[in-house]
């Protein structure tokens, strides 16, 4: 069974970026997807949802976080060390984020490195994006000249909304990867 709550977070997400297209590029559509999924890879009843109702395959504009198309996601996984029931299904610049068939964190590796739990569920995860996408709409790319201050509001302000989702850990780690 699939988790609801993450179901709805998602919906959350899919609105959000419906409502500001200029905030990704790339598919993201309702589709209504009829039996099996064909990846190679065991998905957990919850990514099996989303793939089966959403088509996606977007980054957002703002970091370059991108969701990987289920046609795609077997060519992710080649080249990584991931353990069993592990399977990215998005990326930073090529940099991993990974879920679990049956766990709940989501990891992400800079260049190869040993992953880091950068949110304690899927749910957390597409919290956060939706924050980064809010924040990032609110100081929106500036001239060249102010680009430098403009990173640094959507960091600041970025960090100090996410402390209320995540634990001091998981955004530590998610700093990190965001190259904050």
């Amino acid at each position: 069974m699939y988790d609801q709550k993450t179901i709805h977070v998602f919906q959350k997400l899919y609105e959000t970026l419906s409502s500001h297209p200029d905030a990704y590029v790339g598919t993201l559509t309702k589709v209504n997807t009829v039996g099996t999924l064909r990846t190679g890879i065991i998905l957990s009843p919850t990514f099996e949802y989303l793939y089966k109702n959403y088509a996606w395959g977007f980054h957002l504009i703002v970091h370059n976080i991108a969701f990987v198309a289920v046609e795609r996601l077997e060519r992710y996984q080649e080249g990584l060390h991931l353990e069993a029931g592990q399977f990215v299904f998005a990326h930073l610049n090529d940099d991993p984020i990974i879920a679990h068939t049956h766990h709940n964190e989501i990891f992400a590796s800079i260049e190869a490195r040993k992953p880091l739990a950068i949110a304690p569920t899927l749910r957390h995860f597409f919290l956060l994006c939706i924050e980064l996408i809010n924040v990032s709409l609110q100081y929106p790319l500036p001239d060249d000249e102010d680009e430098e201050k403009n990173d640094e509001l959507i960091k600041d302000h970025f960090l100090a909304n996410a402390a209320s989702l995540v634990s001091k850990e998981y955004l530590g780690h998610l700093e990190h990867f965001l190259y904050f």
